[in-house]
């Protein structure tokens, strides 16, 4: 299988920044797209036009609607899309011809093999953007015990600004839990975006009122490598059990008073947790990269 790699105009250091899996690309009829780039630049889709198997590795979406009025045009090129998003994947299959599929973030254990992850010293920590006053609130409660907010943007509630993913991962391999929103905030301006467009079918969209839509978040992945308890908001989606089981693999929380309980439960009794942590951890394996790498090119034949 050839693999094309463009992820220009990504954040450059993040987990999908580290898959390598371009060292094992060869002479095929088959070729696998890797960043947002290459399933828009024209020079690309033109040389591999003719190419039985176009396979789109989409991380993005559902945040794809959300950034160009043409996805559905540029998701027509490929054969197969394999996407973190369920939901696109349902829409895609509605509307076109591609084989798509729901795969979480992979990632590269290589990436990890380094990181300690029994050396708890943190009792809880939150990797991402603080966007929303939910963000706000559910922070606070972390910031109670010893903690790491970890963002690529500054925030007065980050501890651990713009740092490096290695840096993340040991920070999250030194902590109990990790606080986790598989969702993203919608905005006004989004709601007009896709008023304007034809997503009525998308379940993504399909509650807009609660101002989020869902978004399946690498730092659920990122935890279960590094050992720490994945504490989840319930949401109406609830992405996260298209691959793994809740009280088996990871907890829900729905109040900040839940939320709390769980993060001094944990904090005060982490080796209680040893079965989840450990389903988990052996449960996450089937998502490295290479192993995805192996699946998609099952699934067409090579």
């Amino acid at each position: 299988m050839i693999v094309v790699n463009n992820t220009s105009g990504e954040y450059s250091d993040v987990i999908n920044s580290y898959y390598d899996i371009e060292k094992f690309s060869e002479e095929s009829n088959s070729v696998l797209f890797l960043g947002y780039t290459t399933s828009r630049c024209d020079e690309t889709r033109s040389k591999y036009l003719n190419y039985k198997n176009r396979i789109y590795l989409n991380l993005e979406s559902p945040c794809s609607f959300c950034s160009t009025s043409s996805f559905e045009e540029e998701s027509r090129y490929f054969t197969h899309t394999y996407t973190i998003c369920p939901y696109t994947a349902d829409w895609i299959s509605s509307r076109t011809s591609i084989v798509a599929k729901t795969i979480p973030f992979p990632y590269n254990e290589d990436c990890f093999s380094s990181i300690l992850k029994d050396m708890k010293i943190l009792s809880s920590m939150y990797m991402g953007t603080i966007m929303c006053k939910e963000h706000e609130d559910m922070v606070r409660v972390i910031k109670k015990r010893p903690h790491s907010i970890c963002s690529l943007y500054p925030h007065p509630l980050v501890t651990d600004y713009n740092i490096s993913s290695h840096q993340k991962w040991m920070m999250l391999g030194s902590s109990k839990s990790s606080v986790i929103m598989n969702m993203c905030p919608v905005t006004e301006q989004h709601k007009s975006w896709i008023a304007k467009n034809d997503l009525s079918s998308h379940v993504a969209f399909n509650n807009l009122d609660y101002n989020f839509m869902p978004q399946f978040k690498p730092r659920t992945i990122e935890s279960m490598v590094c050992k720490a308890v994945c504490l989840v908001k319930k949401d109406p989606w609830n992405v996260i059990e298209n691959w793994f089981e809740p009280d088996k693999h990871f907890l829900y929380w729905e109040t900040y008073e839940e939320l709390d309980s769980l993060i001094e439960n944990i904090d005060s009794n982490y080796e209680d947790y040893s079965d989840i942590i450990n389903n988990a951890y052996e449960e996450v394996k089937k998502y490295e990269i290479l192993n995805i790498f192996e699946r998609i090119k099952g699934d067409v034949g090579e």
